[in-house]
């Protein structure tokens, strides 16, 4: 996780006094990497710690770069960016006429925003970017993505007087570069607060960089 030197950097800090960047990221090599510097605030004028880490992500497999000034970094090992990749992976039918469809999209979007926030957009799992052709019909696939999040979305259906139906359960896969293998259950992610920056992999490795 975050090594404890780091860790103690954001405990002698006040949150709105550090101010973290990514200086580069390396996209290409079989290891993502990307270097963070740290400044503060806390003298009146933003000053460097002279605090520079190199992070090496293991089994990364997917990341958002935001190059805006972030306060902290915090690893997650639960979280429902990382359903994807941990639960199964489904299909949300639903049934019946939807008299009120700009009812289920507010709720299905609150829902949407209060677990991912701004990191993915609402339609990622949608099956269509308008719901008014999605309600038109008196059934159909609504959406395809993880089992927990497609039975917080049938909620706002059963509000409506909806039915529905959840099939085609299975397990997430990744492609080794030979073939689909079954999902490691093990990742993280990792979020720079105030940004919209995120990266999952497998394991996240920090090492300090000597300033000369």
């Amino acid at each position: 996780m975050i090594p404890e030197e780091l860790a103690k950097i954001f405990e002698e800090y006040d949150y709105d006094d550090l101010k973290l960047y990514i200086r580069k990221v390396d996209f290409y090599s079989d290891i993502f990497t990307f270097n963070v510097e740290i400044k503060t605030d806390a003298n009146g004028y933003q000053a460097s710690l002279g605090e520079e880490w190199i992070v090496n992500v293991t089994g990364q497999r997917e990341n958002r770069i935001s190059f805006d000034l972030a306060a902290d970094i915090d690893i997650k090992e639960d979280h429902p960016l990382l359903w994807k990749y941990t639960d199964l992976q489904c299909e949300l039918y639903f049934s019946g006429i939807c008299a009120d469809p700009g009812k289920v999209f507010l709720d299905m979007y609150q829902t949407h925003y209060s677990l991912f926030r701004k990191y993915i957009p609402f339609e990622t799992y949608l099956n269509s970017n308008s719901f008014n052709s999605l309600f038109k019909m008196a059934g159909g696939l609504l959406a395809r993505g993880p089992k927990t999040l497609l039975l917080k979305y049938a909620e706002s259906l059963n509000a409506q007087g909806l039915d529905f139906s959840i099939i085609g359960e299975r397990l997430p896969t990744y492609w080794d570069g030979n073939s689909f293998v079954p999902e490691n259950r093990d990742l993280k992610v990792l979020f720079m607060s105030e940004t919209s920056t995120y990266i999952i992999g497998q394991s996240f490795d920090f090492i300090k960089q000597n300033k000369n």
